[in-house]
This record gives C-alpha cells, structure tokens and sequence, in this order.
C-alpha cells in the first residue's frame, strides 16, 4: 500500500473505535464514529476489514482467519468514541474538514506542509479502477488532491509569522519594548 495511506493507519488510537456486541447471535464490532476522522479515512478503514474478511473466507489461513465482523454503528447508539486522540503525524485529509477547521490555527498550522492521502470520499471507490493507489504524488494532487485540500483552511503565513511574533513576546514582558509594535 502506498505510504502516504499507510500513514492514515499509523497510529491505532486514531483509528481503532469499535465495540463487542451480539447481532443475530454473533460477535460483531460496532464501528463507532469519530468526529475528527475523515467520512474517505473512514470508508478506507471499513474497506480493508471487507477485504481482510474475504480474504479469511477464501484462503482461511494465516492473520486473515475469519474473526469477526465489523458494522457500522446504529444512528441511534450512544457511545462515545473511545480514543480523543488525535494523529500526531498524518495526512491532512485524515481530519474531517469540519472539525479540522474549527480547531486553533496554531494547531492547523502544523499541517500547512502535510500530503493529501485520499480521494474525496464521493471518488475514493469510482470505477476508474482506483488509480488514486499507484499514482504518484505529483499526479495524485492534480487530479484528486488539489479538490481535497482546499476543503481545508490553513493559516496563512501571514498568520504563522503573527502566531510566531506572539509567542516571542510571551512571558518576556520585561523585555517587552512597546516602542517596537508601533515603529513609523
């Protein structure tokens, strides 16, 4: 798999949310949604343990044996993600561009320089083949990526410099000089 999803997987607190129970006298997972987590991380997810079940029933063997089943959570199921946890090191698409972009721009601006992993969620399973897995980058971006970043608001460097400037400032107030905040 390409590295840039591999990342997506990189960190099981970001990803891992399921839950035991019985549904018609069987053990499954509920998948239980993450508000931060992107509906294309998502859909990936569920999408690799389809085919790691398929895979359990064609060869069963090895880590691909037939353990259980995962679905998704009722609209009405009341648990609450189990892992608050964000990704330290990710794509940016990871985040949902909702959520992503109510956070602090100080911790949006970590993420000015970080790759697009995946398609729109509305593209991820077209029947192009899914090309978006072998592309390179370069490519990847100009046909998927692009349409997906700008979903997302990332602090200028204007802003950058402003947060930079801030921080220098703070708990320095003795050295503070007024004088350099309104020079001619």
């Amino acid at each position: 798999m390409n590295p840039r999803v591999l990342s997506l997987y990189a960190e099981p607190a970001a990803n891992s949310d399921d839950e035991q129970v019985i549904v018609n006298k069987e053990v499954a997972y509920y998948i239980i949604p993450k508000d931060a987590r992107s509906e294309s991380v998502t859909q990936l997810v569920c999408s690799a343990d389809v085919a790691r079940l398929e895979m359990a029933e064609l060869d069963g063997r090895g880590r691909y044996h037939q353990q259980r089943s995962r679905i998704p959570a009722p609209a009405n199921y009341t648990k609450q993600s189990i892992s608050k946890r964000l990704p330290s090191d990710t794509a940016l698409d990871w985040f949902s561009p909702a959520f992503f972009n109510k956070l602090p721009a100080a911790f949006r601006a970590r993420y000015r320089d970080a790759y697009i992993a995946l398609p729109l969620a509305s593209r991820l399973n077209e029947d192009s083949g899914m090309d978006w897995k072998t592309m390179e980058y370069k490519e990847f971006m100009a046909k998927y990526g692009d349409e997906v970043k700008e979903q997302y608001k990332l602090p200028t460097d204007e802003e950058v410099e402003a947060m930079e400037a801030a921080d220098e400032y703070d708990g320095d107030e003795e050295e503070y000089d007024e004088d350099d905040m309104f020079e001619d």
